[in-house]
């Protein structure tokens, strides 16, 4: 599913974080008025994705049985539901992570120059999206920490018994994609080695079944870790254990890097 949310209408009283309009993967939206600019009311926030019009909207008001004019980023929302089902009709080989990118890159630039919190990444542009490039599907979604991947939760691990080695490309970013975070199997006696490739800065970490997040004080949960500055080519290994154990595998973006698209080799030696 792709989850599309109102940003909320707290954008003239201090612009309030709501949910699920903020947590990662969600599809945020504010509002513009007949002008394109986006409304004031609009509530602005890093996890604003895109606009569509929500000010001066005609509406049915039942308890009059009359149409009344309203505004709310709840007007805006389903524009861009509605907008999103036409795209993926028209285009059912889009991903759900490639459909979420598309609706929002799409967008056409308004207000300041390039992605801001008061319109994202701008207004929607529903021609645009119809006709722009898919990037590549970013796997496994949403696996921000361990909790998202645990055995029994739904995704599958990323290695497994029978296919031990693998080599993927996924994408990290500040606002909708913080980490990603997967679940390898371990052969027994046989030690793990996390290769990483990227234009960006990204690290990599191991974490062992007994860790409750990537995001805990290291300690002897962690298995293993590289974390150069500057770089995306990262080499981690995880050493042999007597018995096949699951491992939880984080990538994670540099301080200063805002998105970033990476390798991940798991090869067990």
């Amino acid at each position: 599913s792709l989850v599309v949310a109102a940003a909320g209408n707290d954008g003239d009283r201090g612009n309030a974080l709501t949910y699920p309009a903020s947590l990662p993967h969600v599809l945020t939206v504010g509002a513009t008025n007949k002008q394109n600019a986006v409304a004031g009311f609009s509530s602005k926030s890093r996890y604003v994705d895109l606009a569509a019009p929500g000010a001066e909207m005609t509406v049915a008001w039942t308890p009059g049985r009359t149409w009344e004019s309203g505004e709310g980023t709840s007007f805006a929302t389903p524009l861009v539901s509605g907008a999103a089902a036409w795209v993926w009709t028209l285009r059912p080989d889009l991903d759900t992570t490639q459909l979420f990118e598309v609706m929002r890159r799409s967008a056409r630039d308004i207000g300041p120059e390039g992605r801001d919190f008061d319109s994202g990444f701008g207004l929607l542009d529903v021609r645009a999206a119809l006709a722009y490039a898919a990037p590549p599907r970013d796997p496994l979604e949403p696996n921000e920490d361990i909790d998202d991947v645990r055995p029994g939760f739904g995704l599958a691990g990323l290695t497994t018994t029978r296919v031990p080695k693998t080599l993927i490309t996924a994408r990290v970013d500040a606002w909708e994609d913080p980490r990603d975070v997967y679940r390898v199997w371990q052969p027994a006696r046989m030690s793990l080695v996390l290769s990483t490739g990227s234009s960006q800065d990204v690290d990599v970490a191991a974490w062992s079944q007994a860790a409750f997040s990537v995001q805990q004080r290291p300690g002897k949960e962690r298995l293993a870790v590289s974390a150069r500055p500057g770089t995306g080519n990262e080499r981690a290994r995880v050493s042999a254990a007597p018995r096949g154990r699951w491992v939880y595998v984080a990538i994670s973006r540099g301080r200063s890097v805002a998105e970033a698209e990476y390798r991940l080799a798991v090869t067990p030696r």
